[in-house]
Order: C-alpha cells, then structure tokens, then sequence
C-alpha cells in the first residue's frame, strides 16, 4: 500500500544519504532501531558493555552498527510493556554514553607504559564504570594515553595513572560506597570521644 511505498522510499533515501542497510532491513524484520551516531569506537565500545545487563535482563540480543544500535528479542515478540522497557533501558544506557568523557594523561617514555593498559590498578574501575585505557603514538619524550568513562570513573582513572606513572608514587584503587569511609570515621572519632569523657 501507499504506506508501505512511503516507507521504501524514506529508507531508500537515507541509504543514498550514507545510511545503513542493514538498519532498515531490521527495522523491517521487527528490531528496534534507535540511532546513536557516535563516531568514536571507544564510546560505542562502552555502549555495547553497558549493554550487557540489559541483554541478559530482557533477553534480547543488541547489534552495534555503524549509526545506530539494533536491538532483537532474542526469544518470543519485542512489542508492548516489553518493547517500552527495552526502550527505556537502551536509551538510559545511550544517554549515560553520550556523557562519556575523555581524557588525557601524557606518560614519560622513561615510565615504559608499553603494557598501561593491562594495569590491575584499573581494574576495579574497568569492571565497575567500563572505564578504557588507550594507548596513542609516542611523542618525543612521552606518550599520550587515553581514558575513557564516565567523568567521575575516569577522573578517578586518570588521578591514579599520572600518581603511579608520571610521579612514580606506590598507588592502588580501592572502591567504596558513598559516604563509607567517612561514616566509620564519624564512628571512630566518636568512640574517641566517650572514651575521653570518663576522666574528665
């Protein structure tokens, strides 16, 4: 019918604009098509491990393309309260992406950083946040790398490279939940406290 020719024709027209095939055929097929246009590999790379839990989650099946995620059912239809919750998640999940920051730590060559990326002092970062390390070309008597996530993860990176590879600091990563630290603090300095009323 006209709306079936309509829609050929918009599809049509968006492949010749740069488009992507395969997009429109699994539109067509019944995926959900939501478009990303992220032209760093490091932030689509962040995209598809922050999608993860949503696949297991939903049971569907997500498809990185070169504009925009593909997202099928990996069981039974994506329509209804289903189709809006996965809706809902990848959005979330595309919105937290499009915050990703970058950043920049500039590593003596003296340091030899050739394996910063394997660092295990990232790797409650990397697991936690999905924070990357990237490693560019040398330059002169240093090397730029790379951190990606999101800004407080990555600050967080970023502050514990440059103290343990510019500054040659012994340094390790610990993660606590907010206000931890400073609750059993809190608790300590008030046993102190008791503990000094009794001789006064």
């Amino acid at each position: 019918g006209d709306v079936q020719r309509n829609r050929a024709a918009d599809a049509l027209s968006d492949i010749v604009a740069g488009g992507d095939f395969e997009d429109h055929a699994a539109a067509a097929e019944g995926a959900l098509v939501l478009r990303h246009n992220f032209e760093d590999f490091e932030r689509r790379s962040w995209l598809a491990w922050r999608l993860v839990p949503a696949e297991h989650e939903h049971c569907i099946r997500v498809d990185m393309g070169r504009h925009a995620l593909r997202v099928w059912a990996a069981a039974g239809a994506l329509s209804g309260r289903r189709a809006a919750a996965v809706r809902a998640a990848v959005e979330e999940a595309l919105s937290e992406a499009r915050e990703l920051v970058e950043l920049n730590v500039d590593v003596p060559l003296a340091s030899e950083p050739e394996n910063i990326v394997y660092d295990p002092l990232l790797r409650a970062l990397t697991d936690h946040y999905g924070v990357l390390v990237r490693m560019k070309e040398a330059e002169e008597e240093h090397r730029p790398v790379r951190v990606w996530g999101p800004s407080e993860a990555a600050r967080d990176a970023a502050l514990l490279l440059e103290a343990k590879w510019v500054k040659g600091r012994a340094t390790s990563g610990l993660l606590q939940a907010p206000g931890q630290v400073q609750q059993a603090l809190e608790a300590l300095e008030g046993q102190d406290f008791a503990g000094d009323l009794p001789p006064l």
